[in-house]
């Protein structure tokens, strides 16, 4: 808080500069120029440039349990954990729907099955996603 205190500081006094470009406190450029200060926000409602979609909830049924943390790429695909109806697994969506990465019981590239840590209250495991569209997990 005092950064940003010293910061307005230094802004007021260079907005004070008298027509021969000293600072001091001589006479301002624009008579109606005002000093900055710190305004509290706690009774303000502010608008936001977000938007929000949902890409998986436990309770439509399809997911019994999602997983805590999620992967973001650029593009807005997300990779996420999370519990089916019959295992855990990585799942991938863009908010129009849910693609299957891997999840228990698949095969592998190397002919090995998979097995995610999962039950039906948790998942132990965090995917990444790059901007190719790559899941790793």
């Amino acid at each position: 808080m005092s950064v940003l205190r010293n910061v307005l500081r230094r802004m007021s006094l260079s907005s004070s500069q008298n027509d021969n470009g000293n600072l001091g406190r001589g006479r301002t450029t624009s008579p109606r120029s005002k000093s900055l200060r710190l305004e509290p926000l706690e009774e303000r409602r502010l608008l936001t440039a977000y938007a929000y979609t949902l890409i998986a909830d436990t309770s439509s049924g399809s997911f019994s349990v999602l997983g805590y943390a999620t992967s973001v790429n650029d593009y807005g695909e997300v990779a996420f954990a999370g519990v089916d109806s019959t295992s855990a697994g990585v799942y991938t969506s863009d908010g129009t729907s849910v693609n299957t990465i891997a999840r228990t019981g698949m095969l592998a590239s190397g002919g090995e099955t998979l097995f995610f840590e999962g039950s039906s209250d948790s998942v132990n495991f965090r995917p990444d996603i790059n901007n190719n569209g790559d899941v790793s997990f």
